[in-house]
């Protein structure tokens, strides 16, 4: 690929492929608040290789965690990971300019982030936040959990079925007359 924009589209696509695929889209808790995460597991290091790669032209910082085998696994895990609010929000920002299967999680992801940033700019701080949890984090990890499990169990194609054929935004297809 010759130019750097064919490039940057191939990267994208690629990443979004991989997401669609075998990524995750997370709210993972922390002692007094939720922190934003992104993360891809894969067992052929060949993936994993190119996932990385692809972040790194992309300038997403990551990194990448080779988990030891538990129990009857046959194959290593390697997980590669988005995290914190600035990274996962520089990720997001990229990755929504585009469709994809999980475009609804990567948006709440966003918000997310952009509501995390607000908070500590009008001088709050997460310590002020409820007992463990704000609120509106725990309605931000509800709403994650609820699309995440709405997928749960299907199979690849009727993952990518139901993403894009939303109950209320079906299209018709044109019929020639």
């Amino acid at each position: 690929m010759g130019n750097q924009q064919e490039r940057s589209h191939f990267n994208i696509g690629y990443l979004l492929g991989i997401l669609d695929g075998e990524g995750a889209y997370q709210l993972s808790p922390d002692k007094k608040y939720y922190s934003p995460m992104i993360t891809i597991s894969n067992t052929d290091i060949n993936i994993i290789n190119q996932i990385v790669e692809t972040l790194s032209f992309l300038g997403i910082k990551h990194h990448v965690w080779f988990p030891k085998k538990h129990g009857q696994e046959r194959l290593n895990s390697t997980r590669v990971y988005v995290r914190g609010i600035k990274n996962v929000k520089e990720a997001t920002d990229i990755l929504l300019k585009y469709p994809s299967a999980k475009f609804e999680r990567a948006k709440l992801l966003n918000d997310f982030c952009i509501h995390r940033i607000n908070v500590t700019k009008r001088g709050g701080t997460i310590n002020q936040f409820d007992t463990r949890y704000s609120q509106i984090e725990i309605q931000f990890k509800e709403r994650l959990r609820l699309l995440n499990s709405k997928y749960k169990g299907a199979k690849s194609s009727e993952t990518i079925r139901l993403a894009l054929a939303r109950d209320e935004d079906i299209v018709q297809p044109h019929t020639k007359v």
